[in-house]
């Protein structure tokens, strides 16, 4: 499991951002076949990542 944190801030950074984009093009190569983000906002977002 890989867990991002915002360490309790309201918004959601731009390096924040940036590390989800690196480890999402890390996984991409990996045998991960879903990729759930919780964001501040507790919304989820599921990411299919291409085979």
């Amino acid at each position: 499991m890989f867990k991002f944190s915002d360490c309790g801030r309201d918004f959601i950074s731009e390096s924040l951002v940036t590390d989800i984009a690196r480890w999402i093009r890390h996984l991409i190569g990996r045998s991960i076949k879903e990729l759930v983000l919780e964001v501040v906002i507790e919304e989820r977002y599921k990411f299919k990542l291409p085979r």
